[in-house]
């Protein structure tokens, strides 16, 4: 099985690691050093981009990179019929998501999004619970997300912010344990270390 794995930052190269010992990889980033660097470690080949890669036979690709890089080369993929699966977000606007919905479904096409934690044995029997009433009436669920380092300042501007980038995990899992059916609203609110050192709350949203 041959791989492509696009973006070799933090969670490309977790990606293109856990792949190693299952597929044949290509790598490529807009760091050359760093897809070169990886792939010597890896036994893995080096695209020239991401359109070099994407037609060097591939049973399928990883979309690691940076999110307002994501539609196009989803679109790229699935116009060559290659499976994808692709980190989240998928797209940095809701009328890019629901464009490239719509491409996935007209053409029946192979893609997953990074939303792993529906997989998680934890959340998959918290719904059960919240589903089946063994937990009664729930007026309000709780979810906090934690990373153990912030994201390098440069990626911010390209990843949509915080709620784009990382709480969009926390949208998606508590519509996912909540069964989304009756589902008010979510709130979110989210601080940097720096930030909590001072007491300061720096960003809140809502979706209704």
């Amino acid at each position: 099985m041959r791989i492509g794995v696009i973006g070799v930052g933090r969670i490309g190269t977790l990606h293109a690691r856990n792949l190693a010992a299952r597929a044949e990889l290509v790598l490529t980033d807009a760091n050359r050093e760093a897809a070169t660097g990886l792939a010597g470690e890896l036994g893995a080949t080096v695209a020239a981009d991401a359109g070099a890669l994407l037609d060097s036979g591939l049973d399928g690709v990883v979309i690691a990179s940076s999110t307002d890089t994501h539609p196009a080369l989803l679109r790229a993929a699935m116009e060559r019929d290659l499976p994808a699966f692709c980190e989240k977000p998928v797209a940095m606007t809701l009328a890019e998501a629901t464009t490239l919905a719509r491409l996935e479904a007209d053409r029946d096409a192979r893609v997953q999004i990074g939303f792993q934690r529906r997989w998680d044995l934890g959340y998959r029997r918290a719904q059960q619970a919240v589903h089946t009433g063994e937990l009664g009436v729930i007026h309000t669920i709780r979810a906090t997300t934690l990373d153990n380092n912030p994201p390098p300042a440069a990626n911010i501007a390209r990843s949509g912010g915080i709620f784009a980038d990382m709480c969009v995990h926390d949208f998606d899992i508590v519509r996912f344990v909540s069964v989304a059916d009756g589902l008010a609203a979510i709130r979110i609110a989210v601080a940097c270390q720096e930030s909590l050192n001072r007491g300061v709350v720096v960003e809140l949203a809502g979706l209704t």
